[in-house]
């Protein structure tokens, strides 16, 4: 999968929000972070436990 030029430039101007921070959403908020974007805003209501140790 390969972006071109073009959807490259918009995706380094963009913010982002991603909401739930669980196992899933850290995945995502990282493969978002490093694909290049302008910025993004974690949130996640859930209080971190010693179990969401293991899953992060």
């Amino acid at each position: 999968y390969v972006l071109g030029h073009d959807a490259m430039k918009r995706m380094q101007s963009s913010n982002v929000l991603i909401s739930g921070l669980r196992g899933l959403g850290v995945e995502i908020a990282k493969n978002v972070i490093l694909g290049g974007v302008k910025s993004v805003t974690l949130h996640d209501q859930g209080v971190a436990e010693w179990k969401d140790l293991s899953s992060q």
